[in-house]
């Protein structure tokens, strides 16, 4: 799913390259591990992706570019080459987008397609994704699940929480019901055999979570199907909190 919606004075190739790219580091970065403002942050990380994407990963050319951009580290030229060393360990998806692009452009290939290559690139990004999924649905279910629903279980509510989290995954992100409620009751087999449960017993009782969840559970069947349409991860996300009523 690709929207060009250029105005009278449509970006550059470049600049729309970049703001995909920016958008990605912008929810794919640890929020954690700033002590900057993060769109300070996310531009420093950019300017290595670049340097990185630009050299073809030879590390030397990609200090001398790096450098060039941000003339600060004259100095501390160990520090931005660990920078950099960082970047393709954390960033090596935005690096190979960033490629694409520089090698499409070098075949003079038609804008749309480099603008939805790249794009397919950084929505490549599995792990990512599902990481950000499970962080919203986690906190929907955590604003709806009351403390005396877990309090007999004998888990904290964070494991609580994170069970429901996994169940619904799994169910919405199956071609159905009946095989979400095989895959669940087969990757618990010895606890299902320990306790006498039944796969019949235990459908009964996925049965309910999908009745307690169904809003979590269509929230991410939608951002699957989304991603299958090749979505932009952050609008695949905005979605997502957006059918959860969940603040941005």
């Amino acid at each position: 799913m690709i929207i060009h919606l250029d105005s009278d004075n449509p970006k550059p190739l470049e600049e729309k390259i970049q703001d995909l790219i920016l958008r990605k580091l912008f929810i794919k970065v640890d929020d954690e591990k700033i002590f900057i403002n993060k769109e300070d942050f996310v531009n420093l990380i950019y300017s290595d992706v670049w340097a990185i994407a630009k050299a073809d990963y030879d590390m030397d050319v990609a200090l001398k570019l790096a450098v060039e951009r941000q003339p600060q580290y004259k100095e501390i030229l160990d520090t931005k080459r660990n920078e950099l060393s960082e970047a393709v360990d954390e960033f090596s998806v935005e690096i190979d987008a960033y490629q694409t692009y520089l090698d499409m452009i070098n075949d003079d290939e038609d804008e749309f397609d480099i603008y939805d290559n790249v794009l397919s690139v950084l929505n490549s990004d599995e792990e990512v994704l599902q990481a950000r999924l499970y962080q919203i649905i986690y906190t929907s279910l955590d604003r709806k699940i009351e403390d005396d629903e877990f309090e007999q279980s004998g888990i904290d509510k964070q494991q609580y929480v994170e069970n429901f989290t996994t169940y619904i995954f799994v169910i919405g992100g199956s071609s159905s019901f009946k095989n979400a409620v095989e895959k669940l009751y087969n990757g618990n087999l010895d606890f299902m055999k320990a306790n006498n449960l039944s796969i019949e017993q235990y459908q009964v009782q996925l049965e309910k979570i999908v009745a307690l969840f169904q809003e979590e559970i269509n929230a991410y069947k939608m951002a699957m199907s989304l991603q299958s349409q090749n979505a932009e991860i952050p609008m695949i996300l905005a979605t997502t909190r957006q059918l959860l009523k969940l603040e941005n």
